[in-house]
């Protein structure tokens, strides 16, 4: 072989070692940064988990908030509907009967003391009499106003008592409301932390990710440029092989063709002693 082909050789042989060497480096590196990538990525998905349980219980927090508020709500509105009926029932209504009543009363004790100590004309009497007439009659309606008052007084308080216990429910409901919404505020502050972590993870994910891709890149042309030079050492081989092949055939034929003339040579000595022993046999020639 020229010793420029086997210059050749050799360099690509010493190029294929060094590019194969430095693919193996390069892949080495690369599966170090997928396992760094898969690793956050596990940590990611986990953090994903706990985000997960974190945005759960802020959803059962504000199902709980909103039940509170509707009940709130609720009793308020009840609260609301009995002041209506209260302010109706007090409507038109001095609520004091019972003080003109006993005022009026009073009138006519004095009126019956006067009409008994005092002497007085037919007119003054008369007009004492009609005076306390209507006085009494007065009394008598004021009897029922005052009844009907007191029945209302009745009423109101008892509104006023069904007003107060609602309006202190809802005062307790609001008071869980509030309570929940510090808490949905502190989960939401668990979940933005979180969040943020997981954005973090996936950037860093990301980066790895990158990196990999560029170092698998980079392993892939070392490799695909070895095997460019191990296809050229393949070839040369082979061609070296064939030649050598070509040569030994040419060696194979030509001792071949030599040891069919060493044979035909042998040949044609035993033919001619042949015919020397058969000649002395009938006595053609003598020795």
């Amino acid at each position: 072989m020229p010793k420029k082909k086997i210059s050749e050789i050799r360099s690509a042989e010493e190029k294929y070692r060094a590019l194969t060497s430095k693919r193996d480096e390069l892949n080495a590196q690369a599966r170090l940064l997928r396992e760094e990538r898969n690793l956050i990525l596990e940590k990611r998905r986990e953090a994903m988990k706990e985000l997960d349980k974190i945005r759960r219980r802020k959803r059962e927090l504000i199902d709980r908030m909103r039940d509170h508020k509707k009940l709130r709500n609720e009793l308020q509105t009840r609260a609301k509907e009995f002041i209506e009926v209260k302010k109706n029932k007090l409507k038109g209504r001095a609520g004091n009967a019972r003080e003109e009543m006993e005022r009026l009363k009073r009138d006519v004790e004095r009126m019956k003391e006067r009409q008994e100590t005092t002497s007085l004309s037919v007119e003054e009497e008369n007009e004492l009499l009609e005076n306390l007439r209507k006085k009494m009659a007065r009394i008598k309606e004021l009897e029922k106003i005052a009844k009907d008052e007191e029945e209302i007084k009745g009423e109101i308080e008892e509104l006023n008592n069904k007003i107060d216990e609602l309006f202190k429910l809802a005062d307790e409901e609001h008071k869980k409301v509030v309570e929940i919404s510090k808490e949905i505020d502190a989960v939401q502050r668990e979940f933005n932390e979180k969040f943020n972590e997981i954005s973090a993870l996936i950037a860093e994910e990301k980066e790895k990710h990158e990196e990999y891709m560029e170092i698998k890149k980079e392993a892939d042309e070392c490799h695909a440029k070895a095997m460019q030079f191990r296809e050229k050492i393949l070839s040369v081989k082979r061609e070296r092989w064939k030649e050598i092949q070509e040569k030994k055939k040419v060696v194979e034929e030509h001792n071949k063709n030599v040891k069919k003339v060493l044979e035909d040579e042998k040949k044609k000595e035993e033919l001619a002693e042949e015919a020397v022993k058969l000649l002395l046999k009938k006595g053609k020639i003598e020795i």
